[in-house]
């Protein structure tokens, strides 16, 4: 189910034809999870719908400490787009989390 008024489309398709055309793959939820789905599903040539609840794009950071591993998954998505984010990372040698007067840190 659709709601007009909580759904936003692509200007180039309007909610009829999304609601009628015939899709390989519907992604529902454009974290990274579901935008690795996406983009994997668009790099095979698959018809894709991209669903989410907010408009994109968001207006907050996601994915503002990426691991080594998640840079390289990126990387295999997007041959293209990885070298603007490796020019402005940082290194992380510890995690430190701070909660109700308490301190724990670890290596990274």
């Amino acid at each position: 189910m659709v709601l007009k008024d909580t759904a936003t489309l692509d200007p180039s398709i309007d909610i009829q034809t999304a609601a009628t055309t015939p899709w390989d793959i519907v992604v529902v939820g454009a974290g990274p999870a579901g935008t690795a789905v996406a983009a994997r599903a668009a790099t095979n040539k698959l018809r894709v719908l991209f669903i989410d609840r907010s408009g994109l794009p968001r207006p907050k950071v996601c994915g503002c400490c990426l691991s080594p591993l998640a840079l390289t998954e990126l990387s295999n998505l997007s041959k293209d787009t990885i070298p603007q984010f490796a020019m402005s990372t940082l290194s992380l040698t510890d995690l430190t989390i701070v909660a109700q007067g308490y301190c724990a840190s670890v290596p990274y």
